[in-house]
């Protein structure tokens, strides 16, 4: 199963980090602690936000190109820019 981290799962939710958090907290979204000490959020967990946050076509075809790439690079192991 790959997994993301809050920064990678943010940007393909299109929201902030900082929002991202208090999601977690309210139980809006959910995740695991990896061994890392990181929250890790599964695709599955992403796709449930996406549909439940905006159905923006854009949007979609923006988190399908970004898990292609970590599927090829390994998930969390994919080290990304985002800013």
């Amino acid at each position: 199963m790959i997994k993301f981290n809050a920064s990678q799962t943010a940007r393909m939710l299109g929201i902030s980090n900082i929002t991202l958090f208090r999601w977690l907290r309210k139980g809006k979204v959910n995740a695991t602690k990896g061994l890392n000490g990181y929250w890790e959020f599964s695709i599955e967990e992403i796709n449930k936000m996406l549909n439940e946050y905006e159905n923006d076509p854009d949007k979609q075809k923006k988190v399908e190109e970004i898990i292609a790439r970590a599927k090829k690079e390994g998930g969390l192991e994919w080290k990304t820019t985002f800013k």
